[in-house]
Parts: C-alpha cells; structure tokens; sequence
C-alpha cells in the first residue's frame, strides 16, 4: 500500500480505500479500519494485526462478505 505523504499513511488509506463502494456504508468503514491495521503491520498475519478477537473476527467476515470482491475493493485505484 502507498503512503500518500501523511506521515503515517493513515489519511492516505482512508483516501484509497475510503472510495471503495461496497454498497454498505459499514462495510467501507470496516475496510478501512482493516487497511489502516494492515498498513500499520505489513508483515503481520490478520489476527496479529487487529486489535482483538472481535476485530479480527470483523475482519474475515468482511472477506467473506459477498459484496466484498477485489475488483469492488481496487475499483479506486
């Protein structure tokens, strides 16, 4: 993930990821939370990179999710 020049990158996830419709305000919401984790870890698994069980478990949900498909995630890029 690219670091937009905002220091730690997390204004520059939420302009990458924050324009993914998957046609859920929630559900966009979760992935940015998920990016910003996971940009935040890089080399960290899923469940070392959230913050708990609850969060982890939200976030293989959202991968689950049938309105979740890459090209809804990447359509931004």
């Amino acid at each position: 993930m690219k670091n937009h020049g905002d220091g730690g990158g997390g204004l520059g996830r939420r302009r990458n990821w924050g324009g993914a419709d998957l046609g859920d305000a929630r559900l966009n919401r979760r992935l940015v939370r998920m990016a910003e984790r996971l940009g935040a870890q890089p080399n960290a698994s899923i469940p070392v990179a959230c913050n708990g069980w609850a969060e982890t478990q939200a976030a293989y949900r959202l991968l689950a999710h049938e309105a979740v498909t890459w090209e809804r995630v990447l359509t931004p890029h």
